[in-house]
C-alpha cells in the first residue's frame, strides 16, 4: 500500500524559532526583533538579520525544518523593511542534498516600509522530495536596518492569489479591526470571547466555504454603532481585477467596500445592506465589483449598522480576480465545492465535548501510559493551547506516561463500518520530551501506515495519511456492504 504524507507547519518567531536554524556556512546570523509596543502590532516580535559590523555582499540564511514535498505546497510569509534599510533578501526551497539553485522570490531595498506596513508574499512550491525553506538576507552598499518576517507558513495546497483567503487556518495578512475568526461548530468560545451569549444566533450556522459547521469565517458584532474594519495586505497595481466576497448580515448591518490606492486615497466601490430577516436562518450572499488601480493597492471592508441593537455582519471566501467580473466563468461557490471532500462525522472527533470523552475512539493495549483528555491549560508548557479552539480552555487527547518506566506504550483505536475506501485520515498533532518519542497510525493491518519519530516541535502539525489506496483489496466497490474496519493510533 503507497502511503502519502505531508505537513503543514507555520511559526509566527513570537517566542520561539519554531526549528528554523541559521545556517552555519553563512556569514552572520538571524535573531529576534522586537516591535514598538506602542504601535499597536498583534504579537510582540519577528526574526530579522544582524548586519551591523559586516561587509557588502556577506550573507545570512535562515533554514526551515524538513518538509516532505508533495509536489503542490504553498509558501507564505509576512515581512517588513523598517527604517533606513539596505541589501536583499531572497527566499529559496533548497532540496535535500543539493545546491541551494535559484531563488524563488527576491526584493532589493528600494523603498523603506512603516513597521505597521506588513507584505504578505504567497509562493507555489513544485517540490516532490524533501526540502528545506532559506531565508537569505545580503549586506548591501550602505549600513542600516534589516528586514523583519514574522510570520512563515507552509500550505499544503497551491497557492492563492495574494488578496483571496477562506480564512479556514488563517487571516492571511488580513488586519482585523473588531472582525473575528469564527467556527459555527464551536460558537461558544467566540461568542463569549466578545461578551456576547450563544442563544442570539447572529452568525450563519454553516461556513461558506465548505457548506457545513466545520469551516471558518470572519464575524462582527456591530452593537452600538460599532465599526469593524477588514484591510488587506497591499496588492500589485492592475488594470483590470476582480473582487469577490460572501458576506451576510442581520439587524441594521451594511458593508462598504474601498479600495485605497497609494497617492489617491480611498474610493468606494460597493455597498450592501440587504441584511436577514430577525428570525429567519442567516443566509450567505455574494457580491462583486470591479478593480483598476494604476498604483499599488489595499482594499478595506467595513461593517457598519445604522441603529443601536443587535447587527451583525459575516465575510467569508474574498477572492482577487484577473480580469473583469464580466469575464470570470466559475463562481467562488462553485470552484470550492469540486474540492470539499466528504466529513465522516461519525469517525471524527475534536476532543470537545464533556460528555462524550473520545468520541467513537476507544482506549486500546496500554503498558506505563494512557491516552488522556486534557485541557490546553494543564498541558506541558511548550504547548499550552488546544488547536480546534486555540485557546487554553479547550482539550485534546495526549498520551501521558503513568511510571518512570523507559518504556511507555499506548493505543487509542477506532472501529467502525465503513462503506468507502480509499479514505483520507487527517489530525493534528504534537511531540514533546527529551526521551524517544514515536507516534504510529496503523490501518487493517501490523505494519504501521505512517509513522514519525522524536518530532518535538512548539506548534501544532499537521498529518494526512491514505487509507486503503492503490491496493486493489482496500479499494474495492464496497457500497452496499458492511465491512468492520480498523485503525489506531500507537505512542
Amino acid at each position: 500500500m503507497t502511503v502519502n504524507f505531508i505537513f503543514a507547519d507555520e511559526c509566527k518567531f513570537d517566542h520561539e524559532y519554531c526549528g528554523y536554524m541559521d545556517d552555519d556556512t553563512a556569514d552572520y546570523e538571524w535573531h529576534f526583533g522586537y516591535r514598538d509596543n506602542r504601535q499597536m502590532i498583534i504579537g510582540v516580535s519577528g526574526i530579522q538579520p544582524s548586519v551591523v559590523g559586516h561587509s557588502i555582499d556577506e550573507k545570512a540564511r535562515l533554514k526551515s525544518p524538513i518538509y516532505a514535498g508533495g509536489g503542490q505546497e504553498c509558501l507564505r510569509f509576512t515581512y517588513t523593511m523598517p527604517g533606513a534599510i539596505s541589501g536583499l533578501l531572497s527566499v529559496y526551497a533548497q532540496e535535500i542534498g543539493k545546491d541551494l539553485g535559484k531563488a524563488l522570490w527576491n526584493m532589493p531595498y528600494l523603498k523603506s516600509l512603516d513597521y505597521n506596513e506588513l507584505r504578505s508574499v504567497s509562493l507555489p512550491l513544485f517540490q516532490y522530495n524533501p526540502f528545506q525553506i532559506v531565508f537569505e538576507h545580503r549586506v548591501g552598499v550602505a549600513n542600516g536596518n534589516s528586514p523583519v518576517i514574522f510570520e512563515s507558513r507552509v500550505l499544503t495546497h497551491p497557492c492563492e492569489p495574494i488578496g483571496s483567503c477562506d480564512f479556514e487556518e488563517d487571516s492571511c495578512s488580513y488586519q482585523l479591526k473588531e472582525w473575528f475568526r469564527f467556527s459555527p461548530r464551536n460558537p461558544s468560545s467566540s461568542m463569549f470571547q466578545m461578551g456576547i451569549y450563544p442563544s442570539m444566533k447572529l452568525l450563519p450556522a454553516v461556513d461558506h466555504t465548505y457548506g457545513v459547521n466545520d469551516g471558518v469565517f470572519l464575524g462582527a458584532y456591530l452593537f452600538r454603532k460599532r465599526v469593524a474594519q477588514l484591510t488587506s495586505p497591499v496588492l500589485h497595481k492592475t488594470s483590470s481585477s476582480c473582487l469577490t466576497l460572501a458576506y451576510a448580515l442581520t439587524g441594521s448591518a451594511y458593508l462598504k467596500v474601498y479600495v485605497d490606492v497609494d497617492g489617491i486615497g480611498k474610493t468606494l466601490l460597493a455597498t450592501v445592506n440587504d441584511t436577514t430577516d430577525r428570525g429567519q436562518i442567516v443566509q450567505w450572499k455574494e457580491v462583486q465589483t470591479d478593480i483598476v488601480a494604476e498604483q499599488n493597492f489595499v482594499v478595506i471592508i467595513e461593517g457598519k449598522s445604522t441603529q443601536q441593537g443587535r447587527s451583525s455582519a459575516s465575510v467569508d471566501d474574498i477572492k482577487i480576480l484577473s480580469g473583469s467580473c464580466a469575464n470570470q466563468t466559475s463562481t467562488a461557490t462553485g470552484a470550492q465545492e469540486q474540492k470539499v471532500p466528504e466529513i465522516m462525522k461519525d469517525l471524527s472527533c475534536n476532543f470537545e465535548d464533556a460528555s462524550n470523552e473520545f468520541c467513537n475512539f476507544r482506549r486500546g493495549k496500554e503498558m506505563h501510559g494512557s491516552w488522556m483528555k486534557i485541557q490546553g491549560s494543564s498541558s506541558s508548557p511548550s504547548l499550552n493551547f488546544d488547536h480546534t479552539r486555540s485557546d487554553t480552555k479547550g482539550s485534546f487527547a495526549a498520551m501521558v506516561s503513568n511510571s518512570s518506566s523507559d518504556i511507555a506504550e499506548a493505543e487509542l483505536e477506532l472501529v467502525a463500518s465503513v462503506t468507502t475506501l480509499p479514505g483520507c485520515l487527517s489530525f493534528w498533532y504534537h511531540m514533546s520530551g527529551h526521551t524517544l518519542n514515536t507516534l504510529r497510525v496503523y490501518f487493517q493491518g501490523d505494519s504501521p501506515l505512517w509513522e514519525i519519530t522524536n518530532q518535538e516541535n512548539v506548534v501544532w502539525k499537521h498529518a494526512q495519511v491514505n487509507l486503503g489506496a492503490d491496493n486493489p483489496e482496500d479499494s474495492q466497490d464496497t457500497q452496499g456492504s458492511n465491512n468492520e474496519k480498523e485503525f489506531f493510533m500507537v505512542s
